[in-house]
């Protein structure tokens, strides 16, 4: 599935830079008239997002590199219907020349051979199309999550008219800007919109208060979970998993006293096994390499003497079904001594994210834990993705220090990065003693 997001002077201009890149059958997800300029003379702008699957993409991307280049220019120019008429008809001229030729132009062959290579097709036939159905029903799943959320998504200005009072609209906005999901934004809104007597809807400071103690009674926090032994970390490539391990461990093991072992089932990025296993040394924790159930046998006799066990899991495990199995298989099922982590980093986008959770089930995990606050200088998507996984906060990854920028979530901090306080204080401090 690919999603994006263009940018045009005119609704019109826009939809053709979307027929250009997409493609005739891209579905139009949201369309909203931005109240920045665009460029530099600062004219209004058009903003569309965009959707495609990656069939229907690589069918267009190869019609496309069959032309040469004046026809391309003029396949580009042409109205959706014709274009679609023109990548059909190439893409089945396509599957008609790579057909296997009948049985019957073959003059000389074996019988059992043939037999075994009909055999052998179907089968590869049959795999292909399970493939591909599995690959289209969760292109669809997601498509379908991602437009009922926009149906539902109250948009814009319309939402603001909702409210009695400026401030409230000014809320609304403030919280929309700051990340959050509209929707979430116009429950909290509107619930002290009721909840508040008429005449403070006009206090800046009440409405703001209120929405502080919703936002803070509202959020789930996790405890440490240091009740369980194991601890699986599970996460897409680059949130951070490793890293997010060895600063929660190294800070176990310094304020806590613990003994922690660390573990990995990644054997499949270059180099993890030896990064964590450097790390292991600095903390002089034990280390292991879990390729097989019978590894994970072999070292859990071993480890009586520590309190934890961290277990690093591959990248591609939150996206690949088959490889979660995998990894579940070397460990067992989930039982009641094993507590399972769920990575995900603040600096991705929402769009990202739609296909993240549709598939984060699959590993049963009990808390999330945030990182690259850093990168991110709004934060209410962190609210929204806590609601929407229902999983509690166990902790935030805040920067690349090891092992300073980590810390363990609290509603107070949630509440802190919507709000910007601590920024905001320490830049009323520094305005104060100049």
């Amino acid at each position: 599935m690919q999603v994006k997001k263009y940018e045009a002077r005119s609704m019109k201009e826009a939809l053709e830079m979307v027929k250009k890149d997409l493609g005739p059958d891209a579905v139009i997800l949201s369309a909203r008239d931005n109240k920045k300029g665009f460029g530099i003379a600062g004219e209004g702008s058009v903003e569309i997002t965009a959707a495609v699957s990656e069939v229907t993409l690589r069918k267009k991307q190869f019609t496309e590199s069959k032309l040469i280049d004046k026809d391309k220019a003029r396949f580009q120019a042409s109205p959706a219907r014709q274009q679609k008429e023109l990548i059909e008809k190439m893409v089945q001229n396509q599957v008609e020349k790579t057909k296997p030729r009948p049985v019957t132009a073959q003059r000389y062959i074996e019988i059992d051979s043939m037999v075994k290579e009909q055999v052998a097709q179907q089968q590869s036939q049959q795999t292909a199309s399970t493939e591909e159905y599995s690959s289209l029903h969760s292109e669809i799943m997601v498509l379908k999550k991602m437009i009922n959320q926009f149906q539902s998504m109250p948009q814009g200005v319309a939402a603001a008219q909702q409210f009695k009072s400026h401030e409230l609209q000014n809320m609304y906005l403030k919280l929309c800007d700051e990340g959050m999901n509209p929707l979430d934004a116009q429950k909290l809104v509107l619930k002290a919109q009721e909840s508040l007597p008429v005449s403070r809807l006009q206090d800046k400071g009440m409405i703001e208060g209120w929405i502080a103690r919703a936002i803070m009674d509202q959020s789930l926090i996790a405890t440490d979970g240091l009740d369980k032994k194991v601890h699986v970390f599970w996460g897409p490539p680059g949130v951070g998993k490793t890293t997010t391990i060895v600063k929660l461990a190294a800070q176990l093991m310094r304020t806590r006293g613990k003994k922690i072992a660390l573990v990995t089932m990644d054997t499949l990025k270059v180099g993890a096994t030896e990064q964590l296993k450097i790390y292991a040394q600095i903390l002089n924790a034990p280390f292991a390499v879990l390729r097989s159930a019978q590894d994970w046998k072999d070292i859990s006799v071993h480890l009586d003497s520590v309190d934890h066990v961290f277990v690093d899991s591959p990248g591609p495990a939150i996206q690949l079904r088959k490889e979660a199995e995998y990894c579940q298989k070397i460990i067992g099922p989930k039982n009641h001594n094993q507590r399972h982590h769920l990575v995900l980093s603040a600096a991705f986008p929402r769009e990202k994210m739609f296909d993240l959770i549709n598939r984060a089930e699959v590993f049963n995990c009990d808390d999330l834990i945030v990182t690259h606050l850093d990168e991110r200088q709004h934060f209410g998507s962190i609210y929204s993705l806590m609601l929407e996984l229902a999983l509690p906060l166990h902790s935030f990854g805040l920067g690349v220090r090891m092992p300073d920028d980590f810390e363990m979530a609290t509603r107070e901090r949630v509440l802190d990065l919507i709000f910007h306080i601590t920024n905001r204080n320490s830049e009323e401090f520094m305005r104060g003693s100049v």
